[in-house]
């Protein structure tokens, strides 16, 4: 058998030290970057995510308006537990008013224009079923106090009570009518009514309750008029 030679032997010893060196770098690499964690998996199998989006905020409905009241001020409209929804003064646009009726009574009125005269200013008159609102267009000098008036003529309408701040409705007796000490002219009977003021303001504005004489019960009431209107 013929020896290796000495070149022969450090020739092997050479690549088996190379083969080694190269085996530990390739370990010590893979220790540096581990395998990456597995993702959690949601139920049924899809892959979680790290944000959910938050669920929308419920709007609350809009005050439901249950009464209509003609008070010394303007019109206020109240909920079921007598919380002022929206107020309109006497002074207010009055077709601005009409349109608010409208939505709370869920009826289109009819519409009449008035070309004014020696009875009255122009205006338009809306008509409910119970409920009339007219408006006038006064000049600027006249418009200060009154610029729409109101008359009743039915208790309530589409679940919507028509009210005098007395809490007097169409239908009510005579005898539950409080005339106003301020109405200096009342009661006045006219066409088998008798009307009082129920509320009299500082300019002589009223809210003018109107009963049966046949029935004596609560036919209509008017506001604002003129005491001697």
């Amino acid at each position: 058998m013929r020896l290796k030679s000495d070149g022969t032997r450090r020739t092997t010893f050479r690549r088996g030290f190379l083969l080694a060196l190269s085996a530990l770098v390739i370990s010590g690499l893979a220790a540096c970057f581990p395998t990456s964690a597995p993702v959690p998996m949601a139920s049924g199998g899809e892959t979680s995510s790290a944000s959910s989006t938050p669920s929308p905020t419920p709007t609350p409905p809009s005050p439901v308006v249950k009464s209509i009241t003609l008070t010394q001020t303007g019109l206020q409209f109240a909920d079921a537990g007598g919380a002022i929804v929206y107020s309109f003064p006497y002074a207010s646009d009055g077709n601005a008013v009409a349109s608010t009726v409208t939505t709370v009574l869920g009826e289109t009125p009819t519409t009449e224009t008035l070309a004014g005269g020696l009875e009255g200013f122009p205006g338009i008159r809306y008509t409910w079923s119970g409920f009339q609102l007219t408006t006038e267009d006064r000049p600027p000098d006249k418009a200060m106090e009154r610029v729409y008036y109101v008359k009743v003529t039915a208790p309530a309408h589409n679940g919507v009570a028509f009210l005098t701040p007395a809490g007097i409705q169409v239908g009510a007796p005579r005898s539950s009518v409080v005339q106003s000490a301020g109405d200096l002219w009342g009661p006045s009977s006219f066409s088998g009514k008798t009307c009082v003021a129920e509320w009299v303001d500082s300019v002589q504005l009223t809210l003018w309750v109107c009963t049966d004489d046949a029935s004596a019960l609560v036919s209509d009431f008017t506001a604002p008029l003129w005491l001697m209107e």
